[in-house]
């Protein structure tokens, strides 16, 4: 059975790359990112993260980022007892990974995977 692809494993790393460096929503639209809510699988915290990935203000940012953090841990929080969630918690890790990319690229943060 092939695994269907999270709602932030379909933007490429490119184009976010290019919305932190400057880039505008019109760019994330064309991805089927309408509204930030629209489709969202767990918009609980789905919702933060998307508002992260789309922040333009690096002044606003580093709140954004630890405001998706913050969600996502409560939503590990209320799950962790549960092994319901496979895929949930699957799309947590990569919207995680996609945090990371944030704040590595925009906010100076080190990258600990470097040797």
């Amino acid at each position: 059975m092939r695994r269907l692809k999270t709602h932030f494993e379909q933007i490429p790393v490119e184009v976010v790359k290019k919305i932190i460096a400057g880039g505008s929503l019109k760019m994330a639209t064309s991805f089927g990112m309408e509204s930030r809510d629209d489709g969202l699988q767990y918009p609980d915290w789905q919702s933060p993260v998307q508002g992260a990935l789309l922040e333009l203000d690096r002044d606003k940012l580093k709140a954004r980022v630890a405001e998706a953090e913050a969600a996502i841990f409560n939503r590990l929080q209320a799950i962790s007892q549960d092994t319901d969630h496979t895929a949930e918690r699957q799309a947590i890790e990569d919207a995680l990974a996609n945090l990371r990319v944030v704040k590595r690229e925009s906010l100076g943060f080190p990258d600990w995977e470097k040797k």
